[in-house]
């Protein structure tokens, strides 16, 4: 292999005593460099030709394995072993736009034979073209200088998976950075984050991927780096590298059009799971890298459970209260089960105990589970490392903690004030302080019958209304379930929101399952959005697929009925349930309940994997960051009312229960004053009214 600064020449000796039967060869992967970025190449060659070229030239074609545009000036060769001289050549100009066409013929000789091993034509050993059953085809391409200018040994790498659906949520000129990581340089710790533009960075590159490494921090550094867009196949991953300083705070380098979104599927091997994978390798010091989530905060959770509350017969649990830790800007909710008389007979003497995570996501982590004791030596104590958590109520612990009868002996130290034990885990979280969540995380139920399921796509239920307390402010929430999907790129998936009521704005955790008979089927999202307006929701427009909920086979259906589950924080007060219909409906009599009500006309969201996490409901860009659910419910309704309360001039109040137009409502008063006696002359008008909700 030869290279100078501006031309490399590839080299490809191929046995064809090893591929006599072989119609079709790859060479070994190999690179040549445009600036800082890497052009990955490969050669494809036909031993025994190819019946669209003709049988008097080489079989032999350039690939260029990466999904972007390149114009390039190269040369085929077949190279004489015997005589340089005779080596043949021909000097091609083509575009490569995908990473799998390849481009040719090699060279050509009239009247000759250059598609029949293993002795005639070309492949005579007389001819010097084969020696010792081997050929040496190649190629000359031009190339810039590789860009690392000095030799660096201790490179290390950190690597981000980004979920493809949050990934494809964000619109142009908008980012993504991944959680921090650390490198140690000449003593001194540099913090580094992946920053990632799905759809441009500029508006003239919307529909690509653009692609940085930022610095943490005011201090400058100059460091040579490599970033990549991983693939399956390492010889088509995109890597970048380069030697930059890093001058200020988010300060990056790296390159603006890396590959168009519309190519990061399955089939072109960029999606490891539901996941987009980056890498960044970067020198450091003799200290290995120090991703930021290792440093995290280990902060324990603490469950005091009475003595008189375990008595649940051996294979049934108790479930503490939920409590969640925090990676970056993603959350992960926890419960400890506990078994007080044993998982099974066999260990029924023994009190066994696990960690179980709430939720479908898949979670990767490291605990320690442990029952107190008095005297902290004998604390009990399980520790399990890289963990996967796969389903929701998956669990990870011990089938034996402790004896139970050691646990009831007030002389072993477990009981604390003689009348409970505490059972905790320890859990890294980020900044945001882990938390207890089950004495404000209120559930609430809504039963919906399948035949009520029978509409056409972007038609809706609302759920009773759900009151939550947020200090001394009531809060009126509502389930949106679209049975039949918002619209009809939704692929008859169920779309399902809790929207906020009220035009006040809400910060709130939320969590929305379709229970199912068998917990580890049950369907879940949850998270921590902003409620900006009357009606905004939050779910998924790709809840659960249609056919599966109506399935009776698939356990989400009871009695004739699917339970949709809600929790919702409240602070200290019962969660309430105004009415047992949805609250939009014809008249309080509920003859129609629950309301079917036509949804606006929004441009739909892309589909996404039901398993991945919460997305919001629809409304404006296509492709935006997280959006709320439809706008109200129907224009009209901005001037209706179920429940308007009303004083009049002299002070009396009065509730109006039916839906009415205010000139209903007007009217209605000015009958009930004659009939009190008052003029008949007065003529109401809304503003004569204070409107008291």
């Amino acid at each position: 292999m030869d290279c100078d600064s501006k031309t490399f020449t590839y080299i490809w000796e191929v046995n064809l005593d090893e591929f006599d039967r072989v119609s079709n060869l790859y060479s070994p992967p190999f690179s040549s460099w445009n600036g800082s970025v890497e052009e990955p190449w490969q050669l494809q060659f036909y031993p025994h030709g190819k019946m669209s070229i003709a049988s008097s030239c080489l079989a032999l074609f350039i690939v260029h394995r990466k999904l972007h545009h390149v114009e390039m000036d190269y040369t085929l060769m077949l190279i004489n072993q015997k005589d340089e001289n005779e080596t043949l050549s021909v000097d091609k100009h083509s575009t490569f736009e995908n990473s799998e066409d390849g481009f040719g013929p090699g060279p050509c000789i009239d009247d000759d034979r250059l598609d029949s091993p293993p002795s005639e034509g070309i492949y005579d050993p007389d001819r010097g073209f084969l020696v010792d059953g081997k050929i040496k085809i190649g190629v000359r391409i031009p190339t810039d200088p590789i860009p690392i200018k000095r030799k660096v040994d201790n490179m290390v790498s950190f690597t981000w998976d980004l979920s493809l659906d949050r990934y494809k949520a964000v619109p142009n000129e908008e980012d993504l950075l991944s959680p921090k990581f650390q490198t140690i340089n000449n003593g001194e710790k540099n913090t580094w984050q992946i920053q990632v533009y799905p759809n441009g960075v500029v508006p003239e590159l919307e529909g690509f991927l653009s692609l940085f490494l930022v610095h943490r921090g005011k201090d400058a550094i100059t460091t040579q780096f490599e970033i990549s867009l991983v693939n399956q196949d390492p010889t088509k991953s995109y890597r970048y590298t380069m030697e930059d300083t890093f001058s200020h705070d988010l300060n990056g380098w790296g390159e603006r059009e890396v590959i168009g979104r519309r190519y990061l599927t399955n089939n072109t091997g960029f999606v490891f799971g539901d996941n987009v994978r980056f890498e960044v390798r970067i020198p450091l010091d003799d200290v290995s890298i120090n991703k930021l989530e290792k440093e995290q905060a280990i902060v324990p959770f603490v469950w005091e459970v009475p003595l008189a509350d375990m008595t649940s017969p051996t294979g049934e649990y108790l479930l503490s209260p939920k409590f969640m830790t925090w990676n970056s800007d993603e959350s992960d909710t926890w419960q400890i089960q506990l078994f007080p008389n044993g998982i099974k007979s066999e260990k029924k003497q023994f009190v066994a105990a696990y960690l179980v995570h709430r939720g479908v996501k898949k979670v990767d982590t490291s605990f320690s589970l442990f029952i107190s004791n008095q005297n902290e030596e004998n604390t009990e104590t399980v520790t399990m490392e890289n963990v996967k958590f796969k389903y929701d109520l998956h669990g990870w612990g011990a089938n034996a903690m402790v004896k139970r009868s050691d646990l009831e002996d007030p002389e072993k130290g477990f009981l604390f004030d003689g009348k409970k034990i505490k059972i905790g885990v320890q859990l890294a979280t980020d900044h945001i302080p882990l938390k207890k969540t089950d004495s404000v995380m209120v559930p609430y139920t809504w039963e919906v019958k399948v035949e009520d399921l029978k509409l056409g796509t972007g038609k809706y239920l609302l759920s009773p209304n759900i009151t939550t307390w947020n200090g001394q402010n009531k809060e009126t929430w509502q389930v949106q379930l679209y049975p039949n999907g918002l619209s009809t790129e939704d692929n008859k998936q169920v779309s399902l929101f809790i929207a906020h009521r009220g035009d006040n704005e809400v910060t709130s955790r939320w969590s929305v399952s379709v229970v199912n008979k068998d917990p580890k089927k049950t369907e879940s999202r949850t998270g921590t959005n902003l409620f900006g307006y009357d009606l905004q929701g939050w779910g998924s427009r790709t809840f659960i697929q249609g056919s599966k909920l109506r399935d009776e086979s698939e356990g989400f259906i009871f009695d004739g009925k699917v339970k949709i589950g809600v929790e919702l924080p409240s602070d200290n007060i019962t969660l309430s349930i105004d009415n047992e219909c949805p609250v939009i409906k014809e008249a309080p009599a509920c003859e129609k309940c629950p309301a079917v009500v036509d949804s606006p006309v929004t441009k739909a969201t892309p589909a996404g994997n039901p398993y991945d996490s919460p997305r919001p409901s629809p409304a404006g860009n296509p492709y935006g960051s997280p959006r709320p659910s439809p706008a109200p419910i129907n224009a009209s309704l901005h001037n209706l009312y179920r429940e308007l309360k009303l004083k009049t001039p002299d002070g009396s109040e009065f509730s109006i229960n039916h839906i009415m137009s205010f000139e209903s409502i007007e009217k209605l008063i000015s009958n009930l004053m004659r009939l009190s006696g008052s003029s008949s002359n007065y003529q109401p008008s809304i503003s004569s009214y204070k409107h008291i909700d």
